[in-house]
Protein backbone atom coordinates (compact mmCIF):
# COMPACT_ATOMS: atom_id res chain seq x y z
CA UNK A 1 0.00 0.00 0.00
CA UNK A 2 2.76 2.40 0.33
CA UNK A 3 4.49 1.72 -2.65
CA UNK A 4 0.84 2.74 -3.91
CA UNK A 5 0.51 5.82 -2.23
CA UNK A 6 4.18 6.78 -3.39
CA UNK A 7 3.42 6.59 -6.42
CA UNK A 8 0.30 8.20 -6.98
CA UNK A 9 2.54 11.30 -4.79
CA UNK A 10 5.83 11.14 -7.42
CA UNK A 11 3.21 11.14 -10.59
CA UNK A 12 1.40 13.93 -8.74
CA UNK A 13 4.66 16.07 -8.32
CA UNK A 14 5.40 14.70 -11.94
CA UNK A 15 2.47 16.31 -13.42
CA UNK A 16 2.60 19.35 -11.39
CA UNK A 17 6.67 19.98 -12.61
CA UNK A 18 5.45 19.56 -16.13
CA UNK A 19 2.53 21.82 -15.86
CA UNK A 20 4.97 24.74 -14.31
CA UNK A 21 6.06 25.79 -17.87
CA UNK A 22 2.69 25.89 -19.51
CA UNK A 23 1.46 28.23 -16.32
CA UNK A 24 5.04 31.04 -16.73
CA UNK A 25 3.59 30.77 -20.11
CA UNK A 26 0.33 31.76 -19.76
CA UNK A 27 1.11 35.44 -18.03
CA UNK A 28 0.24 38.71 -19.95
CA UNK A 29 2.09 40.45 -22.20
CA UNK A 30 2.74 44.74 -22.02
CA UNK A 31 3.68 46.54 -25.23
CA UNK A 32 4.50 50.54 -25.84
CA UNK A 33 3.85 51.58 -29.29
CA UNK A 34 4.40 55.01 -30.96
CA UNK A 35 1.31 55.73 -33.04
CA UNK A 36 0.59 57.64 -36.29
CA UNK A 37 -3.21 58.46 -37.49
CA UNK A 38 -3.16 59.76 -40.96
CA UNK A 39 -7.10 60.97 -42.17
CA UNK A 40 -8.58 59.49 -45.16
CA UNK A 41 -10.91 60.28 -47.26
CA UNK A 42 -13.07 63.40 -48.18
CA UNK A 43 -11.75 66.77 -46.47
CA UNK A 44 -8.96 64.54 -44.81
CA UNK A 45 -6.53 66.82 -42.20
CA UNK A 46 -3.42 67.32 -43.62
CA UNK A 47 -0.24 65.47 -41.45
CA UNK A 48 -0.63 63.15 -39.34
CA UNK A 49 -2.05 62.55 -35.30
CA UNK A 50 1.07 60.61 -33.34
CA UNK A 51 0.61 59.17 -30.31
CA UNK A 52 1.93 56.77 -27.62
CA UNK A 53 -0.57 52.95 -26.95
CA UNK A 54 0.37 50.95 -23.95
CA UNK A 55 -1.31 47.64 -24.01
CA UNK A 56 -1.43 44.72 -21.93
CA UNK A 57 -2.85 41.53 -23.83
CA UNK A 58 -3.66 38.30 -21.56
CA UNK A 59 -3.38 35.03 -22.88
CA UNK A 60 -7.04 34.63 -23.52
CA UNK A 61 -6.65 37.13 -26.08
CA UNK A 62 -8.49 40.44 -24.00
CA UNK A 63 -6.07 43.78 -25.08
CA UNK A 64 -6.69 46.53 -22.37
CA UNK A 65 -4.14 49.93 -21.85
CA UNK A 66 -3.82 53.23 -22.49
CA UNK A 67 -3.75 55.85 -25.56
CA UNK A 68 -1.86 59.07 -24.89
CA UNK A 69 -2.43 61.66 -27.97
CA UNK A 70 0.80 63.75 -28.24
CA UNK A 71 -1.30 66.98 -28.59
CA UNK A 72 -2.80 66.36 -25.48
CA UNK A 73 -1.10 64.30 -22.99
CA UNK A 74 -4.60 63.78 -21.64
CA UNK A 75 -4.68 59.04 -21.79
CA UNK A 76 -7.89 57.52 -23.39
CA UNK A 77 -9.32 53.53 -22.07
CA UNK A 78 -8.20 51.60 -24.66
CA UNK A 79 -10.51 48.01 -24.91
CA UNK A 80 -9.85 45.46 -27.12
CA UNK A 81 -8.92 41.92 -29.06
CA UNK A 82 -6.08 39.86 -30.14
CA UNK A 83 -6.99 36.82 -32.73
CA UNK A 84 -5.27 34.97 -35.73
CA UNK A 85 -2.76 37.41 -35.77
CA UNK A 86 -5.51 40.46 -35.98
CA UNK A 87 -6.16 43.32 -33.28
CA UNK A 88 -8.99 45.18 -33.09
CA UNK A 89 -8.97 48.49 -30.24
CA UNK A 90 -11.88 50.84 -29.23
CA UNK A 91 -10.37 53.95 -28.14
CA UNK A 92 -11.74 56.46 -25.62
CA UNK A 93 -14.66 56.12 -23.26
CA UNK A 94 -17.19 55.59 -25.94
CA UNK A 95 -14.90 53.64 -27.89
CA UNK A 96 -15.13 57.05 -30.12
CA UNK A 97 -11.84 55.46 -32.39
CA UNK A 98 -12.34 51.93 -33.42
CA UNK A 99 -9.12 50.47 -34.71
CA UNK A 100 -9.02 47.19 -36.95
CA UNK A 101 -5.03 46.48 -37.17
CA UNK A 102 -2.97 43.31 -38.20
CA UNK A 103 -0.12 42.22 -36.20
CA UNK A 104 2.84 42.21 -38.16
CA UNK A 105 5.99 40.41 -38.03
CA UNK A 106 8.32 41.94 -35.00
CA UNK A 107 4.95 43.24 -33.75
CA UNK A 108 4.45 46.59 -35.50
CA UNK A 109 0.39 47.14 -35.77
CA UNK A 110 -1.05 48.12 -39.35
CA UNK A 111 -4.52 49.11 -40.34
CA UNK A 112 -7.34 51.54 -40.51
CA UNK A 113 -9.03 53.50 -37.61
CA UNK A 114 -12.55 55.03 -38.05
CA UNK A 115 -13.90 57.96 -35.73
CA UNK A 116 -17.36 58.26 -34.37
CA UNK A 117 -19.85 59.60 -34.48
CA UNK A 118 -20.30 60.45 -38.15
CA UNK A 119 -19.59 64.31 -39.25
CA UNK A 120 -21.74 66.40 -41.82
CA UNK A 121 -19.35 67.08 -44.83
CA UNK A 122 -20.14 70.06 -47.26
CA UNK A 123 -21.98 67.96 -49.74
CA UNK A 124 -24.03 67.01 -46.62
CA UNK A 125 -23.73 63.66 -46.16
CA UNK A 126 -22.91 61.84 -42.72
CA UNK A 127 -19.81 60.01 -42.43
CA UNK A 128 -17.61 58.48 -39.94
CA UNK A 129 -13.55 59.98 -40.27
CA UNK A 130 -11.45 57.53 -41.32
CA UNK A 131 -7.71 56.83 -40.55
CA UNK A 132 -5.07 54.71 -42.14
CA UNK A 133 -3.29 53.61 -38.98
CA UNK A 134 0.20 52.71 -37.36
CA UNK A 135 2.09 51.84 -34.47
CA UNK A 136 5.69 50.86 -34.18
CA UNK A 137 6.98 48.75 -30.91
CA UNK A 138 9.53 51.10 -28.62
CA UNK A 139 9.26 48.17 -25.73
CA UNK A 140 8.28 45.18 -24.80
CA UNK A 141 7.76 43.85 -21.63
Amino acid sequence: MDKLIASIAAAAALAALSAAPSLADARATTATYHTSLVQTGVLAAPGAYEGTLQLTTSPDGIVSGWYTPQDSGTPLAVTGGLSNGAMWLDIGDNGELHVNAAVENGGALTGTATELPGFVTIAGTIGARTYDFAAAPVSNG
